[in-house]
């Protein structure tokens, strides 16, 4: 569940919902915002604001929402939030940065963080299909940002391994076409079994 900070009490209602229908199956992330998020929080009527207004309501949203059953991980990119993850809530996700800057990061991050446990976390987008030939065939299709990985699950697997060893826990992987069930399949019969 992906939280926009702004929006911390009927955020609470809601994570205390899905903590009855969940059990230890949630995790709360939440986040201060950057460009991509501006049209959705302004749908809501929520003014974009500075990156020091945003991190101070996404500091207030973690401290509402910490210590009620559910782990509360941020997103985010910059530094700021990285060690405000590190300072109040139990996890970290970093979204996108290449290998080296992520382990950079995420020592940093963890080195800092004050509750235990502490997860860190790292997230990209992905173009997979059965076969690398067939994922550069897809790409061709749906032309992924430049850091998009690219691959069949041989190269997916590659790049989860390598985030694992540089310090992520967990490692999401976002298909760019994520509306297409066959990510799924892939992921979960042709990549995961490589990963154990």
């Amino acid at each position: 569940m992906r939280l926009p900070a702004p929006r911390r009490q009927q955020d609470s209602t809601a994570s205390s919902a899905s903590t009855r229908v969940a059990p230890g199956r949630l995790v709360a992330t939440i986040g201060a915002g950057d460009s991509q998020s501006r049209e959705e929080n302004e749908t809501f009527g929520l003014p974009q604001g500075t990156l020091a207004t945003r991190v101070k309501r996404l500091e207030d949203a973690i401290d509402a929402t910490v210590d009620r059953g559910y782990p509360v991980w941020v997103g985010g990119a910059s530094a700021g939030v990285g060690m405000v993850a590190a300072a109040r809530a139990d996890g970290w996700n970093r979204w996108g940065p290449p290998l080296a800057r992520f382990e950079r990061e995420a020592r940093s991050v963890r080195e800092a963080h004050r509750r235990d446990p502490f997860t860190v976390s790292w997230a990209g987008l992905f173009v997979v299909d059965r076969t690398e030939r067939g994922a550069r065939a897809k790409a061709q299709r749906l032309p992924p940002t430049p850091e998009a990985t690219v691959g069949g699950p041989e190269q997916v697997a590659e790049v989860v391994r390598a985030y694992g060893a540089a310090g992520a826990e967990w490692v999401i992987v976002g298909p760019i076409d994520s509306s297409d069930p066959d990510n799924a399949v892939i992921l979960g019969e042709m990549v995961k079994p490589l990963l154990t």
